[in-house]
């Protein structure tokens, strides 16, 4: 009989020391899971454009395509930065040639490859850019205030800046730079083709 004692009493043992071991890895998963902190950050899609060798970025809300260059058809008596327009699937899109619109400098080098077509305020606009890198989902908080050094007409189209591969990157506001080419039209200063 004290053989058998001394088994149950081992497998009682035994029984507690595995009951323990969940136990402790019970308390585990709990504490793990309540260092993990669970955040739904806001985010904003946006569309990293190349102008040359500058990075800059353009909210994806309002665009709708990334389509080539090809077919843009000129309109004379327009500013510089109006390229022209497009018949994109029957919409009649105004191609806006984003370096021009910013006033940056002319790389006859480099020709621009990409139209980023938006659909604002009923209108169908492209941006005419060099290149589209990519299209990330970019967290709001990153996105901070546009610095103070920036010359006033790229504060005026600038929504914000941000890092992007380690790299400082300008959000433009697509409704300032709408409007900032209507409000050239309508005044019609800029240089006519």
């Amino acid at each position: 009989m004290d053989q058998e004692q001394n088994i149950e009493h081992g497998d009682r043992q035994l029984d507690n020391i595995l009951k323990s071991d969940e136990i402790l890895e019970k308390l585990k998963a709990l504490k793990a899971r309540d260092q993990q902190v669970q955040v739904d950050e806001d985010t904003l899609q946006i569309i990293i454009v190349l102008l040359g060798e500058t990075i800059y970025a353009l909210p994806a809300e309002h665009a709708f395509e990334i389509g080539s260059n090809s077919r843009i058809y000129p309109v004379p008596g327009t500013p510089d930065y109006v390229r022209g327009v497009q018949n994109l699937r029957g919409d009649i899109a105004t191609v806006l040639c984003l370096r021009s619109l910013m006033q940056l400098a002319r790389d006859e080098l480099v020709q621009a490859k990409r139209v980023v077509y938006c659909q604002i305020e009923g209108n169908v606009i492209g941006f005419l850019v060099d290149n589209v890198e990519d299209v990330v989902d970019f967290p709001v908080s990153g996105i901070k205030k546009t610095m103070v050094t920036l010359d006033k007409y790229k504060k005026d189209v600038v929504q914000g800046e941000l890092t992007f591969n380690d790299q400082l990157v300008l959000l433009l506001n697509v409704h300032s730079l709408y409007e900032k080419a209507l409000s050239g039209l309508s005044a019609s200063t800029g240089t006519s083709k």
